[in-house]
């Protein structure tokens, strides 16, 4: 949450703190009227939960979760095939560093850890790597309004780098639909609207080495902002082996400590962020070229 983070506070604030996708979660509402506010944050909650009942890999009755389990699904949501479409072309545009098939690799790495709970963390080896990359494939995942569908036996998708900004995106335009002209909000990824320019938000950037302290802050106003860092979810002690996959070659040693994109929409964000925290920086520089509307902020690694 923004907790002292955010500061552009020109208007009293409603503020609504709780969880979201499993995660504490923060909005600030710019008006002086406190039912539609009150309303807004009730038809944000429910929308938060209809979409975990599509995107959740927790949820075992989710949209994702049983076409994870039975490798298709009928007439799929429209939300679901919204984000596939938006997966696929930033799977092409960023050369495959962004691939949803990659929850394979979290399974693998996760039963490693299952079975060092104690011990040392032991990594795949090369053999199970390469036996795992196999099963990843997002050219074999098809879709349309009639299926999802896996052409390839084994695979398994997560979209969590992609579909909590799905979500934040979602939430942004319920509140403008209410008539609320500003807001800033951070339901997994970070978004603003300030529909009148009424003032910029400094948005503080975490520190990787300092819990809750910030390195430095980025000005934000009508976008979005996203973080990828491997210290978010760790299976070592020292923090060498993270949730952070490279999808090419199945390592998930930080290249970076963290990589923040600012964007249009929370979901190119969420995606970007996603794909260029295991990209090398050349591959940063031609995104960048890709989507000239986008910032992008690395934190390198440090000896």
């Amino acid at each position: 949450m923004f907790g002292q983070t955010a500061r552009a506070e020109s208007q009293e604030a409603i503020v609504w703190q709780g969880i979201a996708l499993g995660a504490g979660a923060e909005m600030r509402l710019y008006t002086d009227d406190k039912t539609i506010a009150d309303k807004v944050i009730n038809q944000v909650q429910q929308e938060i939960r209809r979409l975990e009942n599509i995107f959740s890999l927790y949820q075992q009755e989710s949209s994702l979760s049983q076409l994870n389990r039975y490798g298709h699904i009928e007439n799929p949501p429209a939300e679901l095939l919204t984000v596939l479409v938006q997966a696929k072309e930033i799977h092409k545009l960023t050369k495959g560093k962004f691939d949803p098939t990659i929850q394979v690799l979290w399974n693998l790495y996760a039963e490693q850890r299952k079975q060092h709970p104690k011990g040392e963390y032991i990594p795949p080896s090369v053999e199970q790597l390469s036996q795992t990359l196999k099963l990843m494939d997002f050219s074999s995942v098809i879709f349309n309004e009639k299926e999802v569908r896996y052409l390839k036996p084994g695979i398994q998708m997560s979209l969590n780098g992609i579909a909590q900004g799905y979500i934040t995106d979602k939430v942004m335009e319920i509140i403008r639909l209410a008539g609320i002209r500003r807001a800033l909000i951070d339901i997994g990824e970070i978004r603003g609207m300030d529909l009148d320019k009424q003032g910029e938000w400094q948005v503080g950037i975490q520190n990787p080495k300092v819990d809750r302290g910030v390195l430095f802050n980025v000005t934000l106003q009508n976008a979005a902002i996203a973080t990828s860092g491997g210290y978010g979810t760790i299976f070592d002690s020292q923090g060498k082996f993270t949730h952070l996959f490279n999808p090419h070659t199945g390592e998930n040693q930080p290249r970076y400590q963290s990589v923040t994109v600012m964007a249009p929409t929370a979901m190119l964000a969420d995606a970007l962020s996603t794909a260029l925290a295991v990209s090398s920086p050349d591959e940063i520089k031609a995104t960048e070229k890709v989507f000239p509307q986008i910032k992008v902020w690395v934190i390198p690694s440090t000896p």
